[in-house]
């Protein structure tokens, strides 16, 4: 909410820069399978709440995009604007390795294994696509962001996107 109400006070362009300390400090916070559960009861309080025309921006990780429903996904775009931020989990090929969906860190043969790498990576595209198709057939835009640095710019990239397909 305080970032929200940033927004709303200073507006844009100067907006992005607390919408970004936000996204960032989201995607670096402690996190457990309960976040994946309630990402669909946030989005039906969104649904069943909102009485005007808001810019939603769901910020989430690959697994926590997949889990969201298809019937959440159309009645939010219906009546608001939503736009999704993935955040990456830890690249594949690093030397320690933690999985956020099991809040754990990955056994130390994963990190070496180059054959269960490549299947990890042929999975997790599988799922890019997967969620790319199911956000692209209800006009939401994506950006992903696997990079502190590279989250300002891709979130003002995001709105640019947004801005032109809507006209």
């Amino acid at each position: 909410n305080a970032c929200f109400d940033t927004i709303m006070k200073i507006g844009w362009p100067e907006g992005r820069i607390p919408l970004a300390e936000a996204a960032v400090y989201l995607a670096t916070s402690p996190k457990s399978n309960s976040a994946y559960m309630g990402i669909n009861a946030a989005l039906e309080y969104l649904i069943r709440n909102l009485r005007r025309r808001m810019v939603i921006f769901i910020i989430t990780d690959l697994e926590g995009m997949r889990s969201i429903s298809e019937t959440n996904l159309k009645r939010l775009s219906v009546m608001n604007d939503v736009l999704a931020v993935r955040v990456d989990d830890a690249e594949l090929g690093g030397k320690v390795l933690y999985d956020l969906g099991e809040d754990r860190y990955l056994a130390d043969f994963f990190a070496k294994d180059k054959r269960l790498q490549r299947e990890a990576l042929k999975e997790k595209q599988k799922v890019e696509k997967e969620c790319e198709e199911k956000l692209t057939h209800f006009g939401i835009a994506e950006v992903c962001v696997n990079h502190v640095g590279s989250l300002e710019r891709e979130l003002s990239n995001l709105l640019d996107r947004h801005k032109f397909e809507k006209r």
